[in-house]
C-alpha cells in the first residue's frame, strides 16, 4: 500500500469519509488528494495504489480502501 502505515490508510479513510459526507464525491481524488498533499506524501504511488485495492475516487477509497481490506 504504497508505504503507507496501518495507522496512516486509518487517518486517510476517516478523513476523505467525513469529507465525502459533508461535501459529498465529485468522483475525483479531491480529498484524498488533500490528505496526502497535508501529510506531504508523494501522490502518484498512492493514487496507483489505491486504484489497484478499487478506490478510483474519494467515496471508492472510503468503501474499498479501509485498513481491514488492506492489512488482514
Amino acid at each position: 500500500m504504497a508505504r503507507l502505515t496501518r495507522a496512516q490508510l486509518t487517518d486517510l479513510v476517516q478523513f476523505v469519509d467525513a469529507l465525502v459526507a459533508e461535501e459529498g464525491c465529485d468522483h475525483k481524488f479531491r480529498h484524498t488528494r488533500r490528505w496526502a498533499d497535508e501529510q506531504r506524501l508523494a501522490w502518484n504511488p498512492i493514487a496507483n495504489a489505491l486504484e489497484e485495492l478499487g478506490g478510483f475516487c474519494d467515496c471508492e477509497v472510503v468503501m474499498n480502501c479501509g485498513p481491514d481490506n488492506v492489512f488482514d
